[in-house]
Order: C-alpha cells, then structure tokens, then sequence
C-alpha cells in the first residue's frame, strides 16, 4: 500500500501541495492533469528524485520521506521507456535483479519476457524495437523487482491507439496478480 499524508515540496517557483490519498494494494490509482499542473513532479518527490518540505509517505507501513530513492524500494516507469542503450532487453529486464544481487534472475526475467509477449526480443537492442515493445521492457523492469509501489509517469502518451489500450489492459491484469499498488499519472483521460 502507498500512502501519503501532508506532501509540500518546492521545486524553482512551482510549490506541490497534496493533503491525502492512499493506493491500495493490487489497485491503480490515476491521477490527471494538463501539462505543468505537477503530475510528474509528484511522482519525482514520491520516487525520491526531487526534495520535499514536508509531509509522509507511507510504503506499506515504512515511512521512506527521508530514504534515498534507492531505499525507498518504488519501482518507476517513465514517460519514455529511459532503457540502458547499449543493454539488450533481457539485460534491462534483469537489471535490477542484477543490482539486487539475486541469484534467480534468469527464470524470473524469462516470465516476465513471456508474460509481457517480448520473448522474441530478448537479444535485441532497444534502438531495435518499436516504442510500444520498449514500454513493455520498462513495465516488465518496474515489476520485476517484486516492489509493492511503482509509479507511472504517462507511460502510454507516446504509444498508438491500439498499444495504448493493449498495454492498458495488461497492466490491469498485473496490478491485480501483483497486489502491486500503482500511481500513474497522466494527462490523457
């Protein structure tokens, strides 16, 4: 569960102030806005990438508002897929396993290759696919890690219609076998 309580952060002259909301585990929570209105902002702050002034927030019941975001244990998935260029997709994928220091890495990045429809793609660089399949890679890194909060910056924005809707209705079906607690946000309803 994610939960946040107070949050005040000041970034140049832009000030982001959210009284309350909770995520759920195994539930999705949208939040949308036009440009500029804080969205990515909130995520940044939440991830631990941008400072704040106050406030908590709640992993489960540890409060990680002074953690570095690498102890916060969020996983994040970007408005662009942010893969390592010179990594092929299984070794995205299994990167932050790789960080984590564990040993069942090749198994884990295999079900998740296979439950994300990119085992084909698994050698390939990610200047050779197309930005939808990147977007899964990202998604299928986020989960990987087996963290129980992952955030979303507009992760469909760049992606057609049809991907769009696809990639919508996966993560659906992940936030719920995952019991995953989800914020994306975005600005497209």
């Amino acid at each position: 569960m994610l939960s946040v309580s107070n949050l005040k952060s000041r970034v140049g002259s832009f000030e982001l102030a959210v009284d309350d909301f909770t995520v759920p585990s195994g539930e999705l929570l949208s939040v949308l806005g036009v440009s500029g209105s804080g969205k990515s902002t909130l995520l940044n702050v939440l991830a631990g990438f941008l400072p704040m002034v106050s406030g908590t927030i709640n992993v489960g019941e540890t409060n990680v508002a002074d953690l570095r975001p690498e102890h916060r244990k969020i996983g994040v998935v970007f408005q662009r897929a942010a893969l390592f260029p010179h990594l092929s997709v299984r070794q995205n994928i299994e990167f932050p396993l790789k960080v984590q220091k564990r040993s069942d890495f090749d198994e884990q990045v295999q079900v998740w290759l296979r439950r994300l429809g990119i085992e084909e793609l698994d050698k390939r660089l990610p200047h050779e696919i197309s930005e939808g399949q990147a977007q899964r890679v990202a998604i299928a890194r986020a989960f990987i890690t087996g963290f129980s909060t992952i955030l979303m910056d507009e992760p469909f924005s760049a992606l057609d219609t049809e991907t769009r809707a696809s990639l919508r209705d996966e993560l659906r079906t992940l936030v719920t076998e995952t019991q995953c607690s989800v914020l994306m946000v975005s600005h497209h309803l």
